[in-house]
């Protein structure tokens, strides 16, 4: 199954007001749903190790090297809920 090339399509539509975000989307926008949520749930445990890093205390999330992959793998799961 193919799906819309949906970082093209904010490209042609919008400005994206957070750098990176639309290229994250390009990463991941071509797999399949049970692999973008097998994609998130690690995507996600990573994130939860970076933020439970002492290291990390303070720090803004923003900062965290899977926030753009987290937000990205949620918006194409959320968007192929409501509209594929």
């Amino acid at each position: 199954m193919g799906y819309d090339r949906f970082s093209e399509t904010l490209r042609s539509v919008t400005p994206v007001a957070l750098p990176g975000f639309v290229d994250a989307i390009g990463r991941w926008q071509d797999l399949d749903v049970g692999t973008l949520q097998s994609e998130l749930d690690r995507v996600n445990a990573r994130f939860r190790a970076w933020v439970e890093d002492p290291a990390n205390a303070g720090r803004p999330t923003s900062e965290s090297p899977d926030y753009l992959d987290r937000m990205a793998i949620d918006t194409i799961l959320e968007r192929r809920f409501f509209w594929e």
